[in-house]
């Protein structure tokens, strides 16, 4: 991936201050097919564990279906690759039951052949920021920002409107999804900035606080963490993802001018008079207005459509994206690692040789078979001793995949419990089955108004789930709920059943 003479990167996400899962996904990737360098950040929605899925599935079908054919029309891709993306999503939904209503937004750039081709679904957006002002590159998807557009309210009363955060598109909630893909692309200036972010960025932070942010005297990487610090700052009420591009190479002013980018009159900005992208505004009818998600009902089918070779690899194979600028690092791995291996090898070869050769003095040899397999044995383990003392990330990783495997096998034991007391234990038609929505910091009052709730009891639970204690419970994906007692307790009392209507 050869970029350095073109553009350098930089990106970050982070939980924020009042979530506890982060449901944002961004990629960077270079298409293998000629489709161009391309960057997406998307937003999920739909629970902890949906919105999560839903952003990284549809940054993982984004490329792997770029990965498949060139596409002569960059703005065909980038339409293509997302409405794929959201059959994927939709598709997943479908089949189980409790991601139903999962969704995302996408914002996508593509960089090919010196030009940016753009495209967009929901509130999830882009920015230019060129010689020290800040541009809207993309229009949200929102009620909010339709009622701007109509004039209803101002951009200063949409920031306290209760219905701000409403998205009118979204990724995986409908079959189909209209896609927003600027009808022409623009060329970049030279030391352009394009600003790709979750509304976690731009909901806690105004134009003129991201504008003053990318005019310090700070690199690439720098911008990106003190985006976040400041939206932290401000309150970090939702997760919080940026991609900054700079690009190193591109147009002067005055050729710029000559090329024609615009295609409707650009929209006013409270930071610049001009809007050198000619963002669009989108109109829509009073019919699509009344759902929440928009039918893509205009657009023509695809005229490229995957065929039966896109099953050569599920998306799910597909590598886990690139979050940073980790090039350098990961080379410098591969060949170490590498080295390693030659080094084994040739410990290896020399033990077989001096074991079948015994009458043979090789480089080093002292003259026996026990000696000089001792000696090999020395240098290997010296020489591996020492490669795991210089390189502290494999200890690291290690202890990682140790803990990982260690959980895995709680999870299935204590599964394997809460299966055999709910056979042994208690009547199986009257055991309701949830999803766990526990809080790892729950308290004993809200178990037990979970038990209320059933017309249960905190012990019965327990014995159902196979725990003991409490707080076990929430390393479960879903809980049994009995509604009667095991039986080795006594039944509920017309007191008890009382108490828990």
């Amino acid at each position: 991936m050869n970029f350095s003479d073109k553009f350098i990167f930089a990106n970050h996400t982070d939980v924020g201050k009042a979530r506890k899962q982060n449901e944002d996904y961004m990629g960077f990737f270079e298409s293998p097919k000629g489709n161009g360098y391309v960057f997406v950040v998307c937003d999920g929605m739909g629970g902890h564990v949906g919105g999560a899925i839903a952003s990284q599935t549809a940054i993982k079908a984004i490329r792997y279906f770029l990965e498949q054919d060139f596409f002569q029309d960059a703005r065909e891709a980038i339409r293509q690759s997302i409405q794929f993306a959201n059959q994927e999503i939709y598709q997943k939904a479908q089949q189980t039951p409790d991601l139903q209503g999962m969704g995302t937004t996408c914002v996508m750039l593509v960089y090919r052949d010196g030009q940016c081709y753009i495209g967009h679904v929901g509130d999830s957006r882009m920015y230019l920021h060129r010689d020290g002002l800040l541009t809207h590159v993309t229009k949200d998807h929102s009620f909010v920002q339709m009622l701007i557009d109509q004039e209803v309210i101002t951009e200063e009363d949409a920031a306290f409107h209760p219905r701000r955060n409403e998205i009118l598109r979204a990724l995986g909630t409908d079959r189909k999804v209209e896609v927003e893909v600027r009808t022409k692309p623009f060329l970049p200036q030279i030391n352009d900035v394009l600003l790709l972010c979750s509304d976690g960025l731009n909901s806690m932070l105004q134009d003129n606080q991201i504008e003053s942010i990318l005019d310090e005297a700070l690199d690439l990487q720098q911008h990106a963490l003190r985006l976040i610090e400041k939206a932290n700052a401000a309150g970090g009420l939702d997760n919080i993802t940026v991609q900054l591009v700079q690009f190193l190479t591109g147009t002067t002013p005055e050729e710029a001018a000559t090329f024609e980018a615009y295609h409707t009159k650009p929209a006013q900005s409270k930071l610049s008079d001009t809007n050198p992208l000619g963002v669009t505004t989108p109109h829509f009818s009073e019919d699509t207005l009344k759902k929440k998600d928009f039918e893509d009902t205009t657009a023509e089918e695809p005229t490229h459509k995957p065929q039966s070779h896109l099953k050569k690899r599920h998306i799910d194979d597909v590598d886990m994206v690139i979050v940073e600028n980790s090039d350098d690092a990961g080379k410098f791995r591969q060949v170490l690692f590498q080295a390693f291996l030659g080094v084994f090898s040739a410990i290896f070869l020399y033990v077989m040789m001096q074991t079948v050769g015994q009458d043979v003095n090789f480089f080093g040899s002292r003259g026996g078979i026990t000696a000089d397999s001792l000696k090999a044995i020395k240098i290997q383990n010296n020489f591996y001793t020492y490669f795991w003392n210089a390189t502290p990330e494999l200890k690291k990783t290690k202890k990682t995949i140790d803990d990982a495997k260690q959980t895995i096998q709680e999870l299935k034991a204590m599964k394997n419990k809460a299966k055999e007391a709910t056979e042994q234990l208690f009547n199986p038609q009257k055991i309701t089955q949830i999803k766990n929505q526990l809080s790892s910091n729950f308290s004993t009052e809200q178990l037990e108004a979970l038990a209320k709730k059933y017309g249960s009891k905190l012990e019965w639970i327990l014995k159902a789930n196979g725990i003991k204690e409490k707080q076990d419970l929430t390393k479960l994906d879903s809980l049994f709920i009995p509604k009667t007692a095991p039986k080795n307790l006594p039944a509920l009392t017309e007191e008890d059943n009382i108490t828990h209507k």
